[in-house]
């Protein structure tokens, strides 16, 4: 929904009440752990780097990405 509220101001908004939350994963194979611990330091980096918080901004309008 944040998408199209960045994309379209006025046409839609985000309501502010929660409503509950959603958590997102990537699914690999569970014997990867190779390509398991790299996803998870290239999320960190951009977590902390702060191109996790960029990207959030374009796409949603705001950062939504959780420290």
């Amino acid at each position: 929904g944040r998408y199209y509220t960045a994309k379209k101001p006025g046409e839609y908004r985000v309501l502010e009440e929660n409503f509950g939350t959603e958590d997102y994963g990537v699914g690999t194979r569970k014997d990867d752990t190779e390509l398991m611990a790299r996803l998870q330091k290239a999320m960190d980096e951009m977590k902390g780097d702060g191109s996790a918080a960029a990207i959030s901004n374009k796409w949603f309008g705001k950062d939504i990405v959780k420290k």
